[in-house]
């Protein structure tokens, strides 16, 4: 029989969790009195990755765990009173929720008597959850969508779909859905630098003080060292507004490291080959429509002979030799 996993839906971005010494003080006591709460705490801290919750169900969770799933819920009822994490339901049934550590999420105003939040999280599942347990590792590909970066246009490219699927005319192409990727978004390649508070606040056009209330409310998430992620940045205040005047040339984070400029350096190759394969697909379409047009030109035929004079023209007209 095949052997039931766990898996990570997003991966974890390290493999070490900065704990403060008191936390970690606080963390002993709590081992002393619960040490059930703190094992599962230990767990939920271990596998939230680089975000600061989980989302999981409560019987994967109590599965590795180890325990039965009502001595979970007591476990979670400690750390939930103790203030170590926040719950979150998702879905009618509470069967999965969501476990944030740090810091309270932030509820957006109301709108038609709800209010929402949104934050992002590392999403644990389990295999004997899902419905289609049996066929997992053999599902077709999905459909790819494309990421478009601010400005950038759609230009479809390669074959098409085998016949009869009838093509589109050249040009009039419709347009995928895509993702646009923000500035200062989720890493994927390369990692945006730390910023500091002074910096963050300019890059977003906001003051200090309305950056330090946020970080103080617990809103938005600090380092220990003071610095914010650009992307915690992106979800509290949207997108970066640009600094003001006199500071947009100004560096947003300290210098890269030779990894991250590595990194940018193969993104700008990347570019650059993309850039040339766009170029030469313009090129083949301007010869395809040079091609169209001499062929309509060809299918027009030939021009029309000049007119010729009748046979009684020619019988009475009178031939002049020049004089000498």
């Amino acid at each position: 029989m095949k052997q039931k996993q766990l898996g990570l839906t997003t991966e974890p971005g390290g493999t070490w969790v900065q704990v403060e010494r008191a936390a970690m003080e606080r963390w002993s006591k709590l081992a002393v009195s619960n040490s059930r709460a703190a094992a599962v705490m230990m767990l939920i801290t271990s596998q939230m990755g680089r975000h600061n919750a989980l989302v999981v169900s409560q019987a994967t969770l109590a599965k590795m765990a180890g325990c039965g799933l009502n001595t979970l819920k007591r476990a979670l009822g400690v750390l939930r009173d103790g203030n170590w994490i926040e719950v979150r339901q998702i879905g009618p049934t509470g069967t999965a929720c969501a476990y944030i550590v740090n810091d309270r999420v932030a509820w957006s105003g109301n709108r038609d008597g709800i209010r929402y939040s949104l934050f992002s999280a590392a999403v644990l599942v389990s295999d004997a959850e899902q419905p289609d347990h049996s066929e997992l590792g053999a599902q077709p590909s999905l459909e790819r969508i494309p990421t478009m970066h601010p400005g950038e246009r759609q230009l479809p490219t390669g074959p098409g779909l085998d016949p009869p699927t009838q093509p589109p005319l050249m040009g009039l192409e419709p347009d995928l859905p895509a993702r646009v990727k923000e500035p200062y978004g989720p890493r994927d390649g390369a990692t945006w630098a730390m910023l500091s508070q002074r910096r963050a606040a300019q890059a977003w056009g906001i003051s200090r003080a309305t950056l330090q209330r946020a970080v103080s409310s617990g809103k938005l998430s600090a380092l220990p060292d003071g610095t914010i992620d650009p992307a915690e940045m992106l979800r509290v205040f949207g997108e970066a507004k640009g600094g003001p005047s006199g500071h947009h040339n100004e560096p947003l984070g300290p210098p890269l490291g030779r990894g991250d400029e590595m990194a940018f350096q193969a993104e700008i190759r990347m570019l650059k080959a993309q850039i040339e394969a766009k170029e030469a697909l313009l090129s083949a379409k301007d010869r395809h429509i040079e091609d169209l047009s001499q062929a309509l030109r060809l299918l027009a035929g030939p021009p029309a002979p000049a007119p010729q004079p009748s046979l009684l023209a020619k019988l009475f007209s009178r031939q002049r030799s020049p004089r000498s």
